[in-house]
């Protein structure tokens, strides 16, 4: 079970999270991937190299663009299930997992939109 589930399940909304709890997932799995392929690239030793490692971090970068989303989406669904079961309120842990996903986003958007990288064509993110 990962972290944000245990969190979600103590504030007592366990049946809410589901919908959260698969988007998160999702969206960590996308995480883990990337964190992968960059671990197991050799290195940089020449300029094909260097286009190689930056054609993987364009490709890193467009697989992370609908996260934000796809993590909205699931905090609404959670929202409207609460809603309907009468419990909307406040949910301090899921605030703080939030807080932290989009402080680690902003973080990964920075490294990756240095030269080379696809924000600093101007890409945003």
């Amino acid at each position: 079970m990962n972290q944000g589930f245990q969190l979600h399940s103590r504030a007592g909304c366990r049946c809410a999270t589901a919908a959260l709890a698969a988007r998160e997932k999702l969206v960590r799995d996308w995480y883990v991937d990337s964190f992968r392929e960059l671990r197991s690239f050799p290195g940089v030793r020449d300029a094909g190299d260097e286009l190689k490692f930056t054609e993987l971090l364009r490709s890193i970068y467009r697989r992370h663009a609908n996260a934000v989303p796809v993590m909205a989406k699931g905090v609404g669904e959670l929202r409207e299930e609460l809603r309907a079961q009468q419990r909307l309120t406040e949910l301090p842990e899921i605030h703080q997992f939030l807080d932290g996903f989009y402080l680690s986003r902003i973080g990964i958007r920075i490294l990756i939109g240095g030269p080379g990288g696809e924000g600093g064509k101007g890409g945003g993110g």
